[in-house]
């Protein structure tokens, strides 16, 4: 009979051999984990860009749909959105209001936060974005043709809304 002969080599893997193996395995988890956040800081301004298009939207159907808030009107009123500049304390924040200008004190105006506070509407004056009641087109001012709102975040993420003098809204990025 023939004696089997063992070797006296340890199976199993070397302390380099693993490590060399977690190395790469957390290379790959960081590269994830930075392509999640920045996925998520891009899906997080898409939504914040998504808010300040519905206001527009639901300012401009107010003002088609001839809405008056309150006893003092009753024929309609024209509706808009109000931003305030950068640096503002409201930074953040955007109004839609009635009327054919912003009254701050109006207790009918509608006050939005953005959620994330990166989050602004880049603008060293303040913007009144107004709707011609009964037809929605843009109320124009000085012979303006449209207007834009730029919308940035810390991320470097900007994105162009467009209202033409029809009342039409477009936004790119």
């Amino acid at each position: 009979m023939a004696k089997d002969i063992k070797n006296n080599k340890n199976d199993g893997f070397t302390l380099v051999e693993i490590l060399v193996v977690m190395g790469i395995l957390a290379i790959i988890a960081s590269l994830g984990l930075f392509f999640s956040m920045e996925n998520y800081r891009s899906s997080s301004f898409r939504n914040e860009r998504d808010l300040l298009v519905s206001a527009l939207e639901h300012s401009r159907a107010q003002s088609v749909n001839n809405v008056c808030f309150g006893a003092t009107c009753p024929d309609g009123k024209s509706h808009g959105v109000h931003f305030f500049p950068k640096g503002d304390i409201n930074a953040n924040t955007f109004v839609i209001f009635q009327g054919d200008n912003f009254v701050s004190n109006d207790p009918f105006n509608e006050i939005i936060n953005f959620d994330n506070k990166a989050v602004y509407v880049d603008t060293t004056s303040t913007i009144d974005i107004i709707f011609n009641r009964l037809s929605g087109d843009l109320m124009v001012l000085n012979g303006e043709t449209e207007k834009n709102v730029v919308l940035k975040d810390d991320a470097m993420n900007i994105s162009t809304i467009n209202i033409n003098l029809e009342g039409r809204i477009d936004w790119n990025n």
